[in-house]
C-alpha cells in the first residue's frame, strides 16, 4: 500500500506534499533520510504554490520526495531536473 495518496496529473499545493513526504520520512521507513530531506527542501523552495505530480517509472522515479516527479501547471519542472542516486 502506497504511503501517499498522490495520482498522476493531480494538482496539490506545495505545502500539502511538503507535509505529507515529511511526515513519512520521519516515520523511520525511509532510507537515507538526511537525503530525502535535502530532496524536499528542492520542492519546498520551488516558486509555485500548486504544484502536479508525474511520476516518471519505477520506485524512485514515482517518489513524491523526487523533485523530478513534479511539474508546474505548465508542465514544466519544478527546479532544474537532476540525475537521482537511486540509493
Amino acid at each position: 500500500m502506497a504511503w501517499h495518496k498522490f495520482r498522476a496529473g493531480q494538482k496539490i499545493p506545495v505545502d500539502e506534499v511538503v507535509d505529507v513526504c515529511e511526515k513519512h520520512i520521519r516515520s523511520g521507513k525511509v532510507g537515507n533520510p538526511k537525503e530525502k530531506l535535502k530532496r524536499l527542501e528542492l520542492i519546498r523552495n520551488c516558486d509555485h504554490q500548486f504544484i502536479v505530480y508525474s511520476p516518471t517509472g519505477s520506485t524512485w522515479d514515482n517518489s513524491p520526495m523526487n523533485q523530478n516527479c513534479w511539474r508546474t501547471l505548465d508542465g514544466e519542472p519544478i527546479c532544474e531536473p537532476q540525475v537521482v542516486s537511486k540509493t
